[in-house]
């Protein structure tokens, strides 16, 4: 990962920044691992309610929600937004979501739990 942005106008961004870093270093071997790379990891807060990530260009860009959609000053669980990260992560290999995706997206799950497991990050 490059480099990280939040909404700095938005009220606790620096929790906004800390959360993006934790996810950064959470995901750091299993990228390295699967060759994996993000140029900027960004938060964003669209309007769509239901909408938690965006990956741009395989990777390019990848936006995340990190607060609630209906009350922007409570973040989401970190385990939520980590999920929704390898989700995105799993577009930079695998564009519409058929099988491949969700047997690339099982695989990141399966690795994540085992690093966080063997307590490698």
């Amino acid at each position: 990962i490059q480099k990280i942005a939040f909404l700095s106008r938005k009220k606790n961004s620096i929790n906004a920044y800390n959360i993006l870093k934790d996810l950064s270093s959470a995901v750091a071997p299993l990228m390295k691992e699967s060759n994996l790379k993000i140029t900027l990891l960004t938060e964003f807060y669209p309007n769509n309610k239901s909408l938690l990530g965006l990956n741009y260009n395989s990777g390019q860009k990848i936006c995340l929600r990190l607060r609630s959609p209906f009350d922007e000053n409570t973040f989401l669980h970190f385990t939520e937004i980590l999920s929704t990260l390898l989700h995105e992560l799993s577009h930079n290999f695998h564009g519409p979501h058929d099988n491949k995706f969700y047997n690339f997206l099982s695989h990141l799950n399966e690795r994540l739990y085992q690093i966080q497991k063997l307590g490698s990050y």
